[in-house]
């Protein structure tokens, strides 16, 4: 009830629409199928097919509301198998769910050095435990994105803290 309740209000949402420079990019957000068997307590929320669900959502978005790029965010995840082949729930997402401009990966804990492309779909994951910070720059090809670079940075003790976060991160433990 709590978490329909901020739905209700706008404040959790399915997707964010930004508009710049005359380009409509929504933001969709999916949890994986597996995400049942991680939160045991979860009753009486239900999670449904996210092929089946994603699809719907990019139809609305790209159909309705005339959205130009669709990234989505993902906390579904990917992986190798034992013959090293690429295999989980956003590699068949970026299979079967057309007009999916770009996958930002997470739930796997894999650090991807380098977009893997799917059905012409990046897919990108910065690793677990905030090890790294992925860096994507993109430009805009008639309704298509072209990566020019992306990268993971090591996060680590060399990286100045901003006293501007640490005080608000103090005002929000007090």
């Amino acid at each position: 009830d709590s978490l329909q309740n901020l739905m209700d209000k706008g404040i959790l949402k399915r997707y964010h629409i930004i508009e710049k420079n005359g380009y409509k990019f929504a933001f969709l957000g999916v949890i994986g199928s597996e995400a049942s068997e991680f939160v045991p307590n979860s009753k009486p929320i239900s999670f449904s097919n996210p092929i089946e669900s994603l699809t719907k959502h990019v139809i609305f978005l790209k159909n309705d509301l005339k959205v130009d790029f669709i990234f989505l965010l993902s906390h579904s995840g990917i992986k190798k198998d034992s013959r090293g082949s690429w295999v989980g729930e956003d590699i068949e997402i970026a299979r079967e769910v057309d007009d999916i401009d770009l996958i930002i990966s997470a739930h796997s804990h894999t650090a991807l050095f380098k977009p893997l492309i799917i059905n012409n779909v990046p897919i990108v994951q910065a690793g677990s435990d905030m090890q790294y910070m992925g860096e994507l720059n993109m430009i805009l090809h008639k309704k298509k994105i072209e990566i020019i670079n992306y990268k993971l940075h090591s996060i680590d003790d060399s990286i100045p803290s901003s006293s501007e976060i640490n005080n608000k991160l103090k005002l929000a433990i007090e």
